[in-house]
């Protein structure tokens, strides 16, 4: 039967499965927390391994677009139509390169206001806030949303707060994340 499918119009299959896949995509992504995915991403795609995936990538979804387009040059008969899907093509493609990493810096922005915000709560004057604080930060250093630079600032903020901090509560949580 799936053999028939595939025969009978595969294009068909192929769009559905995309289609599919996209859906439960996007389901998982509203379970999880979805600026953290983004900034997962981000994080991969700035490193070495990220940015040869994405050349790859993006290499492909250009090979694939001229490719379907030059398919249908012959049978669309209207060669200037036939050139509109290559400009549409190329306009799409030109748009998505501008806009996406301005989605990521906007997205790394608003982490870097979240940490400046978090790390001035540490020296309140209100143990409660600071507790609170030390211990979202924390949060942050076990699940590896901080950047190499901010990991270390944190600590030397903790090894700081650890000499001046009266609280006993406090110094415990300080000395779980220096330890």
């Amino acid at each position: 039967m799936t053999t028939f499918m595939l025969a009978w119009n595969w294009k068909l299959i192929c769009a559905i499965l995309i289609g599919i896949i996209l859906m439960i995509f996007i389901q998982k992504a509203q379970n999880k927390s979805f600026q953290n995915i983004v900034l997962n991403w981000y994080k991969f795609l700035n490193s070495p391994k990220g940015k040869l995936a994405l050349a790859v990538v993006s290499g492909c979804f250009g090979i694939m677009g001229s490719y379907i387009t030059l398919s249908a040059l012959p049978n669309i008969g209207n060669y200037w139509l036939a050139s509109e899907l290559i400009f549409q093509d190329l306009g799409i493609f030109i748009i998505l390169i501008i806009l996406v990493p301005q989605l990521f810096d906007l997205l790394e922005k608003k982490q870097n206001i979240q940490y400046k915000e978090l790390i001035s709560q540490l020296s309140e004057l209100n143990p409660l806030k600071r507790l609170i604080a030390v211990q979202d930060v924390s949060q942050l250093l076990e699940k590896k949303q901080l950047n190499i630079n901010q990991e270390k600032e944190v600590l030397e903020y903790f090894k700081f707060m650890l000499n001046q901090e009266q609280e006993i509560v406090i110094r415990q949580n300080i000395l779980k994340n220096l330890f």
